[in-house]
């Protein structure tokens, strides 16, 4: 069986959050794969990856792309709407099509706040948690230096003499 299209993706894994900036220099390199039609050739995507890293990152590249102006021509007097439900409520369900715009909209109202960008979402939230996800073994350094039954102990039973002093008596009972 045949198909009468291929579907193929490229997806950008990056640490810094230059949204806008890969996704310009990116659409040119993947539009040029395709076009090419050989997908076994991957040349011409680690030349793009090579010159990704070797260029260096600055902040002001993280608003390259989003465009505020875009906004307000599109959602009007509804642009202020978003923001203030940004700002205010908890969640937020916005769906659209095509998805590049949609996102591209969400990145902008988020890039009105200011450093959000810059410094990732992970620096705009609270979260507590009242017990640990999953017990995590502390390695301590007198423990390596200790004897090896202790040692071998310790890794064998996930370390939980050391996390045990960190947690209640009732999150402790939640890991047995």
């Amino acid at each position: 069986m045949t198909r009468s299209s291929v579907q193929k993706s490229v997806c950008v894994i990056c640490r810094a959050p230059l949204f806008g900036r890969l996704a310009i220099k990116m659409e040119l390199v993947v539009r040029a794969w395709f076009l090419q039609g050989d997908f076994s050739q991957t040349k011409l995507l680690e030349d793009a990856f090579k010159h990704l890293n070797s260029c260096p990152v600055q902040i002001d590249q993280t608003l390259e792309g989003l465009s505020v102006q875009k906004i307000v021509e599109n959602w009007r007097h509804k642009a202020l709407l978003l923001f203030k439900l940004l700002l205010l409520r908890r969640k937020i369900l916005i769906y659209g099509s095509p998805a590049g715009s949609l996102s591209a909209t969400l990145l902008t109202l988020v890039s009105l706040l200011p450093r959000c960008l810059e410094h990732g979402l992970s620096q705009s939230t609270n979260v507590v948690l009242s017990r640990p996800l999953s017990p995590v073994p502390n390695i301590v350094s007198d423990v390596v230096d200790a004897n090896p039954e202790t040692l071998t102990d310790t890794l064998v039973n996930g370390g939980n003499q050391f996390e045990a002093e960190l947690l209640s008596p009732k999150e402790t009972g939640n890991m047995l």
